[in-house]
């Protein structure tokens, strides 16, 4: 965190702006001197995961995720001396919306996303238009089509999804998404490839075996087995 006796949180997050990734590693609005290393360590295991990113909308770079008093007067009366300056009839005091990490990570219909699994099962979500129900549809691998001719990935299923829960499968698609660690290059047993289809372009990533993609799984197992809510079988 820091040498001597004054210490600074030290972190790293990454976030999206306008379809962009960004990161960051400003804590405080304006940066600050160092903290006891108490403080400064209660600070750190406080934030949560994800964490909301606040931003300047004029500069995406420039971000902050907790908003000290005495950064955001200082940063409040810079804006409004800048504003004067400039002949700006009104105080700049919206500072920014935070951003996919503190706002609706689902993108404006039509919008779909497909998956496949180590197993080759298949998923699918999508929404046709706003206003719309969004839907879910589960293809399993039957074992006429498994290379050992005994593997089922278990009945079909399909269904409606309400709101969070749409919001939580863009949520965890992003993350899955914006970390290049995770990534793998070519499709192989055991890795999870994905396809989206939405308003700001289309693309298919490839997730490697391990921790965050087993995590991914485990969540969409309980939508087949028709324990997430609405989810309803086939007739």
């Amino acid at each position: 965190m820091g040498t001597g006796r004054a210490y600074m949180p030290r972190v790293r997050y990454a976030y999206r702006v306008g379809g962009k990734e960004y990161t960051g590693d400003q804590v405080y609005v304006i940066r600050r001197t160092g903290n006891l290393p108490d403080a400064v360590q209660k600070l750190v295991d406080g934030l949560p995961d994800p964490v909301a990113v606040h931003y300047n909308p004029q500069d995406p770079t420039q971000t902050w995720l907790v908003a000290n008093s005495w950064g955001l007067f200082w940063l409040l009366l810079a804006m409004g001396l800048l504003a004067l300056f400039l002949g700006v009839g009104h105080l700049l005091v919206a500072l920014a919306p935070p951003s996919h990490a503190g706002s609706s990570s689902v993108p404006k219909a039509p919008w779909s996303v497909t998956y496949s699994d180590g197993s080759a099962n298949g998923y699918r979500f999508w929404r046709d238009a706003e206003g719309e129900a969004a839907r879910f549809e589960y293809s399993p691998v039957q074992p006429k089509e498994s290379s050992t001719g005994l593997y089922s990935g278990g009945q079909p299923a399909n269904g409606v999804l309400n709101p969070e829960q749409i919001e939580e499968i863009w949520q965890r698609i992003r993350r899955l998404e914006s970390d290049p660690k995770l990534r793998e290059t070519e499709r192989m047993k055991g890795t999870g490839a994905f396809g989206l289809k939405a308003s700001g372009g289309n693309r298919n990533f490839i997730i490697k075996d391990g921790p965050a993609l087993v995590a991914w799984n485990q969540f969409l197992s309980a939508f087949r087995r028709g324990k997430q809510g609405l989810i309803l079988p086939p007739k």
